[in-house]
């Protein structure tokens, strides 16, 4: 949770209102950074942000099907039968990722076109984090037998970079932090540098 820790020190809550034309109190950073009580609640807000993005990431590795539905409907509810409460749980006993392992990063830009919007959404993110640069990434997992596409963001401030979040909108990962099958991502594995 340090790579969000820092965020409300660099956020800033007009620049934010105004890129995207709106002002909302319901979003983490509902509030000016330049008030001491708002920055804490925007960082305790971010690192739950962080932490469901990670339980996310982690379900999308652990859990088969039907489970794995609630990852990809974004938590929509799963009716369930007796005895599902106990597969599940053993589906998601995090012991089960020691196995993890990272195969690949790649800058998102590599191997998506990058837009027009694709670009306005990188200078919003500088602007609204005061951030030296911002870069996406995916992340290529292998987890018993299988692969899957992750995503990362994150932004640099001087020679520290942090994670803004566990997705890439530039290369189709989802906001919800989990990781998808690699065979039922779009950019076929051998196309990945």
């Amino acid at each position: 949770m340090r790579g969000y820790a820092a965020l409300p020190d660099h956020y800033d809550y007009l620049a934010a209102a105004e890129s995207m034309r709106i002002l909302s109190t319901h979003a983490p950073f509902g509030a000016p950074q330049e008030y001491d009580l708002y920055k804490e609640m925007t960082k305790i807000s971010l690192e739950a942000q962080f932490v469901l993005e990670l339980r996310n990431l982690s379900y999308s590795l652990l859990l088969d099907e039907p489970y794995r539905e609630m990852i990809t409907s974004y938590g929509m509810p799963l009716r369930i039968e007796e005895g599902d409460i106990d597969a599940f749980k053993e589906q998601v006993d995090p012991a089960r990722l020691s196995d993890l392992k990272i195969e690949k990063i790649v800058s998102a830009d590599k191997i998506m076109e990058l837009t027009e919007s694709s670009h306005k959404y990188t200078g919003n993110r500088l602007k609204i984090y005061s951030a030296d640069d911002y870069e996406e990434f995916v992340v290529v997992l292998s987890l018993n037998d299988k692969e899957y596409v992750a995503g990362a963001s994150l932004l640099q401030f001087g020679d520290d970079w942090r994670i803004l979040t566990l997705s890439s909108l530039i290369a189709d990962i989802p906001m919800a932090g989990g990781a998808i099958l690699l065979d039922e991502y779009d950019v076929p594995v051998g196309e990945l540098p």
